[in-house]
């Protein structure tokens, strides 16, 4: 039988099924060395139930615990009493405390200027067929056109 054959899903003649004693060779290994059915190749693998770094890391930030604010107690994730320890540091002063609150406020976008269309850019489409006068009218000049320039209706 060759490649191809296997490949299409075509069985094997009769007289080659695999039998106690069937010939051994190459492609052929001894029957007691085979895969057995129902068995893992790789069976000292990774155990259920184990976490990597990322998962682990998600369910330590996500527990609840009872942080104290001021004169109060409040239950929150790790996470959020990270960063009020942070906002409280960053008040007292602290460089790295305030280094990280920067970089937290621009991870979440906070210092994008929504009025600034290079940094928000412009809208990709509109519900409604739009000729170009009305598109300009309602989103702006176009990039380079001069806005000096009557429009042309």
């Amino acid at each position: 039988m060759t490649k191809r054959d296997r490949e299409s899903g075509e069985k094997e003649p009769a007289d080659h099924q695999e039998t106690e004693d069937s010939p051994v060779g190459y492609r052929r290994p001894p029957r007691q060395h085979r895969f057995r059915k129902g068995k893992s190749g790789f069976p000292h693998g990774r155990q259920k139930g184990n976490r990597n770094a990322i998962a682990l890391f998600k369910e330590i930030a996500n527990e609840k615990v009872r942080v104290r604010l001021g004169d109060r107690v409040r239950i929150m994730t790790r996470a959020e009493a990270v960063i009020y320890a942070n906002y409280a540091a960053a008040l007292k002063k602290n460089a790295n405390a305030t280094a990280n609150m920067f970089l937290l406020a621009e991870e979440a976008r906070e210092f994008v200027d929504v009025s600034d269309e290079n940094q928000v850019g412009r809208p990709i489409g509109c519900p409604v067929p739009l000729t170009v006068e009305e598109w300009l009218d309602a989103f702006g000049p176009q990039r380079g056109r001069d806005k000096s320039k009557p429009k042309t209706n």
